[in-house]
């Protein structure tokens, strides 16, 4: 795995402390308030609050697909931080019983991701949406095959876990091509071409991303150490980095990838499954793949349906029913 963006550590290792707001971060976190979200997910969102005929379930489905909408509402949720699991599906459960206006105000309040990276279609903002989903799938179906507690909370590690590329994204979109064309030189060190040319890697910063947004706890390590899981970390922190590495396999990655076939990087996935998993879950790697592999339709479905315009525009009049307050919000979103 010389050429992987994953590097497993030794079982005892130095990690970045979780309690650490990297002084590298405050550029980034100046003015933050959220995360942003793509235009077309936003309109579509407006759309469906629009629709007296969508239900709370409907809009807690697609707060759940979001990383930027997901990452405020359970900010503001009452979690406790000791707690490391939570009842099944509690999670969407206390999303579908938020009240509307709330909703409303979420999605009049979410800023908009400017920037399309014009430079470089392979490294667009489509692609971090559908990546974070996929990784959300995957992770969550990793953890009911080892039926592990709590599997949506891996869902939401693993859509959350490149939140530091996300702001980058907003802040330093035209950075990133440099940081891509020297890691397609250099495909090892990602992070540290992050660290020369950002100031600080995207791991770090979405740590520090997490704090500021007063994420929950036991979601920080998979932000801080997917990259650098060691045999001993956490659960989330290992199902998150499998689930990067899947995505990468599947080629949904930020970067070029590298060119190995098939069989070469479902070799690779076994390794890193019989470095970070149990022995007794080792026996089962195939079955673990394929459950992972059932989750790429539906992503991609979702994801072209994101792209499209609200089905015979039936809410366009709802969408544009208060222009100039719409026009502020994204003006200020961009700014």
């Amino acid at each position: 795995m010389s050429e992987s963006n994953l590097t497993v550590e030794p079982a005892i290792t130095t990690r970045l402390p979780l309690e650490a707001a990297s002084a590298e971060a405050y550029p980034y976190l100046q003015g933050l308030r959220a995360l942003p979200t793509l235009p077309s997910a936003l309109f579509h969102f407006l759309g469906l609050i629009a629709d007296p005929a969508a239900s709370e379930q409907q809009l807690a489905a697609f707060i759940w697909k979001d990383p930027a909408l997901l990452a405020r509402v359970i900010s503001t949720m009452n979690f406790h931080s000791s707690e490391r699991s939570f009842p099944a599906n509690y999670l969407q459960q206390a999303i579908a019983s938020l009240d509307r206006g709330y909703i409303r105000s979420l999605a009049y309040t979410t800023p908009l991701l400017c920037s399309f990276e014009p430079w470089k279609p392979a490294f667009c903002s489509v692609l971090f949406w559908e990546r974070s989903l996929l990784c959300a799938n995957a992770c969550q179906a990793l953890a009911r095959q080892l039926r592990l507690p709590a599997p949506e909370q891996y869902y939401v590690a693993g859509l959350l876990h490149d939140i530091g590329y996300l702001v980058f994204l907003q802040k330093k979109p035209e950075a990133l091509a440099t940081v891509l064309e020297r890691w397609a030189a250099q495909p090892a060190q990602l992070l540290e071409i992050e660290r020369q040319v950002m100031g600080i890697n995207h791991c770090r910063l979405g740590l520090a991303v997490g704090r500021k947004l007063n994420l929950d706890s036991w979601m920080l390590p998979a932000i801080a150490h997917h990259h650098t899981p060691a045999r001993d970390s956490d659960w989330f922190t290992r199902i998150t980095s499998i689930g990067s590495a899947f995505c990468n396999w599947k080629g949904r990655d930020f970067f070029p990838s590298r060119t190995l076939a098939r069989n070469d990087w479902r070799q690779e996935m076994e390794e890193i499954l019989n470095v970070l998993l149990p022995p007794t879950a080792r026996q089962n790697s195939a079955q673990l793949l394929e459950a992972m592999e059932s989750c790429v339709p539906p992503v991609r479905k979702w994801i072209a349906e994101l792209l499209q315009e609200p089905a015979g525009n039936t809410h366009r009049a709802e969408l544009s029913f208060d222009p100039p307050r719409a026009k502020i919000a994204a003006a200020a979103a961009c700014s």
